[in-house]
């Protein structure tokens, strides 16, 4: 096999090459992209009904695919504006640009660029000026037969391997970050090695960077032991971020997974430059095919730190937790001890004992019943000494109607304490209906009323909102929600509003997408407290949102022919040539004539053909070792193989593998 249009010469070959990469060269710096050779058609009996056929017959029929190598490219204006009576106003514009291309040898690169200009003198988020973000990714490049290289340049996320990053109760923080990250995995193995600056993303509508001054390090390395044992470690340090003290720490983590893949055990270890430790595990046990028990313990002293951000520390406890489901039937239920304050001598402790259970039945088709529901004690001392019970239950109830579905909600939640002011009682009930309309149409409506009571007394909150969308044709649709709300008594600071919100998203060109938004709150104000010179009234939020999208997208992914073994990454190319072996030598001679026509199998199930010089290739064979050999129908007699067993090639990534068949003359 080869590419149509091209000799199947070495030198053939090396213009291929070179025209791919200049190809590639020109679509990183966004020139217009050059025009790529025929991409391979392979030709399998397995797939195709019609095997006979030649790669170039092939790629003429009506059903050719696009060219190898899936490949978008996205630009995209923004407009936001938002005024607020109270807190201020924002003003977004910026442009967006995002690039990505799939190639054979080099894995997926991506780009992605942004650049904003922001004036906002909102109380949370006052800034102004001009704002740029900038990312380029490569992704799965083979660096060996099992390796894969991952590394990104600019605003990035910092998050921990799965070893030690999965909890089912506690989760370590992402870092927002602007560097660069490089991790080389095998398998399940890797190193990761990251840098740079940290920082939070900030704006409504458009990203923007926003720095700390700080510049924090990570490497990570994760192990895989067997099939049962995974081990990770992770050291980061940072240094001058305006949130958080200098500081170096270390994580350790490991998950043990017997083989009967019924149980799993994992536990982390933190510790930091300052001496503060860390530890928390999680098991789970599946205890049938619908049954599982988890539990774990946790442990944070008070000071410890990690990155840049703040973890749950102050705190211990443990956790169990029991889940059943099959067809009809959901149960979940558990206990959690917590303990917050370990300090010696601490301003305020709490410690809490908790058991929860939620529930849910399916009767029949149309009707679901349902709990929800968790009781507490929590015993606080130090500054604040209080002994308190809290109490959540949720009935609920789902039913299909001729209308369309309903669910009907019950609430109440209470806090009792013999300190009036910690005293909350909140019960209510709510109703949505999910209407039986049109394809095309979407509705939702739901009326909720809750009383609530504290020491100011009860306030009495009332409720009713509506969501819907019609999609008008099959490149418009339209939005709108609302909500109506009216308060009684003084918890709020406002007796009641109403919120619109309404949108619509137009593809009025082939590739091209606009989508607008408009939001308004009105709310009757009765005390601002919390803003000085506010003075109570009709206040509220007005926000318009502007979008123009263009997406192109083409290509497919690449067709790796051959089977992949576990384990292996990248791929390279399997070629050689069949031939009149006269002197029976093994070896081509300039008078020897080649095999035009015959098929050459890979694997068993991968088809070629021999061009008119005998030569055949196959492209991207995955890396490992293959099974290669000649179907002798359409070779004239008295020719033949001396050996007609499958011939074995080993194919190494960015690689090329030769097989040759020499045919002898059988009489």
């Amino acid at each position: 096999m080869h590419l149509p249009g091209y000799p199947c010469t070495t030198a053939g070959r090396a213009v291929v090459s070179a025209s791919l990469l200049l190809a590639l060269a020109g679509a990183s710096v966004a020139q217009p992209m050059a025009v790529e050779p025929e991409p391979v058609v392979y030709e399998d009996r397995y797939l195709f009904d019609d095997s006979t056929l030649s790669a170039g017959e092939y790629a003429a029929r009506d059903f050719a695919p696009e060219p190898y190598g899936r490949r978008h490219i996205e630009l995209e204006t923004q407009y936001y504006s938002s005024e607020d009576d109270l807190y201020g106003d924002d003003l977004e514009q910026g442009l967006a640009f995002r690039y990505g291309r799939e190639t054979l040898n080099w894995g997926t690169i991506d780009v992605e660029a942004s650049l904003a200009n922001i004036e906002s003198d909102h109380l949370s988020r006052e800034t102004s000026g001009t704002f740029n973000m900038l990312t380029v990714r490569q992704s799965a490049v083979p660096i060996s037969n099992t390796g894969l290289l991952y590394a990104t340049l600019g605003n990035l996320r910092l998050v921990s391997s799965p070893i030690l990053q999965n909890s089912y109760r506690l989760s370590l923080p992402t870092s927002v970050m602007r560097g660069l990250s490089s991790e080389v995995r095998s398998g399940g193995n890797g190193v990761r090695f990251t840098m740079g600056d940290t920082g939070q993303l900030q704006g409504m509508r458009i990203p923007r960077f926003e720095a700390s001054g700080g510049q924090l390090t990570s490497i990570a390395v994760d192990r895989e032991i067997g099939s049962r044992f995974d081990l990770g470690i992770e050291a980061s340090s940072v240094k001058d971020d305006d949130d958080i003290r200098d500081h170096a720490s270390l994580l350790l983590g490991a998950r043990y997974r017997p083989t009967d893949a019924q149980r799993e055990h994992a536990a982390r270890l933190m510790r930091d430059d300052g001496g503060s430790i860390a530890f928390w595990s999680d098991s789970r046990h599946e205890l049938g095919s619908s049954t599982a028990l988890r539990y774990g313990i946790f442990h944070f002293d008070p000071e410890i730190v990690w990155a840049d951000l703040p973890i749950n520390s102050n705190q211990q406890g443990l956790y169990v937790q029991a889940d059943a489901i099959n067809a009809t039937l959901t149960l979940s239920g558990g206990y959690d001890y917590q303990r917050y304050g370990l300090e010696r001598d601490p301003s305020s402790s709490y410690d809490k004992h908790s058991v929860f259970f939620n529930g849910s039945l399916r009767l029949s088709r149309a009707l679901s019943l349902g709990l929800n529901s968790s009781f507490a004690d929590r015993s606080l001392t130090g500054d604040f000494i209080d002994e308190q019970t809290i109490s959540r239950l949720n009935f609920f109830s789902s039913m299909t109607q001729g209308f369309g579905g309903l669910r009907l909600d019950l609430f109440l939640d209470e806090v009792t304490s013999p300190v009036p002011s910690n005293r909350r009682e909140r019960q209510g009930a709510a109703a949505s209906v999910d209407w039986d309309l049109p394809e095309r149409l979407r509705l939702m409506t739901e009326l909720r009323v809750e009383d609530n009571l504290d020491q100011r007394g009860r306030t009495r909150r009332s409720e009713l909102s509506m969501l819907m969308r019609f999609n008008l044709l099959d490149s418009v649709s339209v939005g709108l929600n609302a909500s109506l709300y009216r308060t009684e008594g003084n918890l709020y600071n406002e007796e009641g509003g109403l919120g619109l919100s309404a949108d619509a998203s137009w593809s009025f060109l082939d590739r091209w997408t606009g989508t607008a938004s408009l939001y308004r709150n009105q709310a009757d104000v009765v005390a601002v407290d919390f803003l000085p010179g506010a003075v109570p009234g009709e206040s509220g939020t007005n926000s318009f949102w502007l979008s123009v999208r263009y997406q192109q997208a083409s290509g497919q992914r690449f067709a790796e022919v051959g089977r992949r073994y576990d384990g292996t990454s990248g791929s390279g190319e399997l070629d050689g040539r069949v031939f009149f072996d006269a002197n029976r030598d093994g070896i081509r001679q300039p008078s020897e004539e080649p095999a035009a026509g015959v098929t050459v199998v890979l694997d068993g199930r991968y088809e070629t053909r021999t061009d008119q010089n005998g030569y055949y290739s196959f492209l991207p064979v995955p890396t490992g070792d293959h099974e290669v050999f000649v179907l002798l129908d359409n070779i004239p007699l008295p020719w033949g193989l001396d050996d007609d067993t499958p011939r074995r090639a080993r194919v190494a990534y960015r690689s090329l593998a030769s097989v040759n068949f020499p045919l002898t003359q059988m009489n």
